[in-house]
């Protein structure tokens, strides 16, 4: 992915907040209903969301033979512009100390590896 095209999927997630949400979501596999669960809105929503998503090459569908119950995780590209993402959120760390940041920081690994 080039620097423009990984700015411009950069900025694409950031401007929604339903994209941003369904990015953290699927920082394991999941389907739409479990999404829609977790995020308290429609399937009907999700589904918009992860096609749009899918469309731009930041998400696919593990199992795309499945009529139902399709299960979707991040793209290597998705994966690399939500950890930049995740890296450029000052609001969140800033006002802690050293030690906390660490903290913070171990508990998201953790998250993301569960």
């Amino acid at each position: 992915m080039t620097s423009q095209n990984y700015f411009r999927e950069y900025q694409y997630v950031r401007r929604s907040v339903r994209r941003q949400r369904l990015m953290e979501l699927l920082g394991k596999p999941m389907t739409a209903s479990q999404m829609a669960n977790a995020a308290g809105v429609t399937v009907k929503t999700v589904c918009r969301v992860v096609a749009e998503l899918r469309d731009q090459g930041l998400i696919r569908c593990l199992v795309p033979q499945a009529s139902r119950c399709r299960p979707y995780a991040h793209t290597p590209a998705g994966e690399a512009v939500w950890c930049q993402i995740t890296e450029r959120e000052p609001a969140t760390t800033q006002s802690l100390t050293p030690e906390d940041q660490a903290t913070y920081a171990a508990v998201c690994h953790r998250h993301r590896s569960a």
